[in-house]
Parts: structure tokens; sequence; C-alpha cells
């Protein structure tokens, strides 16, 4: 299994301006509705609003629609495991019961 925060892998290090405005993006709008989105959403957003990331994106062995639609799954990836998961957890651990309740 990957480490979501291993960036290490060429399409992240030789397009980390397209990361940053991918990343940047998504986080904002889970932290917003709490809520994580398909890829096929988030794709058909940068897709219509943000196509200039298509031009600047540097390709090796694969296409851009793959890069992007790989930055975009670790973007959900990290966004899931930081606002939602982590958020639930902590909620979780600091529930108590109510004192009226009898166990």
């Amino acid at each position: 299994m990957t480490d979501i925060y291993c960036f290490n892998q060429p399409i992240y290090l030789n397009n980390k301006p397209i990361w940053t405005v991918i990343h940047a993006t998504i986080y904002k709008a889970t932290s917003i509705t709490r809520k994580i989105k398909p890829i096929k959403k988030y794709y058909e957003f940068f897709k219509s609003k943000k196509s200039h990331l298509w031009y600047e994106c540097n390709t090796f062995d694969c296409t851009v629609d793959e890069i992007i639609n790989t930055m975009i799954f670790r973007s959900i990836q990290i966004c899931h495991h930081e606002l939602i998961y982590l958020h639930s957890k902590s909620n979780a651990e600091n529930w108590k019961y109510p004192n009226d309740i009898s166990v």
C-alpha cells in the first residue's frame, strides 16, 4: 500500500504546481461540505474550470488524464483521512454516555 503522504513519484515531483491547485481545491471543498465527491465530478470540474492544468502537465509514460486522475485520487485519500476519518474518530473518542442512561 502506498503512503498517501509520499510524493517522491515523478508525477508529483515534476507537476508540483498542478498538484497544489488540485489538492487545495479538493481540500477546500471537502472542508466546507465534509463530503467527498466521486473522482469523475472533480475531473469534470477541473476539465471545465481549470483546463490550463492539461497544458501545463509534464507527461512521462502515462497520459495527462491518468496524471490528473491520480492526483485527484490521492487528494481525495488525504482529504478523507484528515477531514472525515480523523474528525469522526476524535468525536467518537470524546463521546460520553449521558448521565441519565443506566447501562
